[in-house]
């Protein structure tokens, strides 16, 4: 059984909780962080919520 993604943020003293995500996106390539950060500003532009995390192995693509 495959599970759903949840992400649980404590912001603004409300916790807010992200279920059901339309899309995930997820790479352990360093060459790929580029396009995901693309394709979540997309969203963003389109008004769609973003959650999730970036993990610090990823601070080289951003120099």
């Amino acid at each position: 059984m495959k599970r759903e993604p949840t992400v649980i943020i404590d912001f603004n003293q409300a916790r807010l909780k992200f279920e059901k995500p339309l899309q995930v996106w997820q790479t352990s390539k360093l060459e790929n962080v580029r396009e995901i950060f693309e394709k979540v500003q997309e969203a963003i532009n389109g008004q769609y919520y973003v959650a999730g995390y970036v993990s610090y192995e990823c601070a080289p693509r951003f120099r």
